[in-house]
């Protein structure tokens, strides 16, 4: 089993649906230590992929969710924090926090393009998730 360290250090939070994501590397079998740990998607015969494989990845911080202005409110996050997700990595944006040999590797995405949740966390979330 991948190294699941649900203890998460201090991470911005996105807006709205946002994500962040630490990376799951297959080389080293866990999370965050590698900038992409995206499967090797089959190629076809002029060496591109024949389609995109999802990534997968824990996220470390999420967003209130969506607002909705007939409701004043933010719609509940159906992903929450340490949530075991597949994602299209084309979708997400690489960024880097932290500096020198303290910096984090995550990518940033929207929860709409979050396909699949592996495993939920046991770690506690502000927001209720109704499965």
């Amino acid at each position: 089993m991948p190294d699941r360290d649900p203890v998460l250090t201090t991470f911005p939070t996105p807006m709205g649906n946002g994500l962040l994501v630490k990376v799951f590397d297959p080389q080293t079998g866990k999370f965050g230590t590698g900038f992409f740990g995206q499967l090797t998607p089959p190629r076809g015969a002029d060496g591109e992929p024949e389609r995109p494989l999802p990534a997968r990845g824990m996220v470390v911080a999420a967003g209130p969710g969506t607002y909705h202005v007939q409701s004043e409110s933010h719609l509940p996050m159906a992903v929450q924090v340490g949530d075991e997700v597949l994602f299209f990595d084309q979708f997400s944006q690489p960024i880097e926090i932290g500096e020198g040999d303290d910096v984090e590797r995550l990518v940033l995405l929207a929860e709409d393009h979050v396909m699949v949740v592996l495993s939920r966390s046991s770690v506690s979330s502000s927001s209720e998730v109704a499965d």
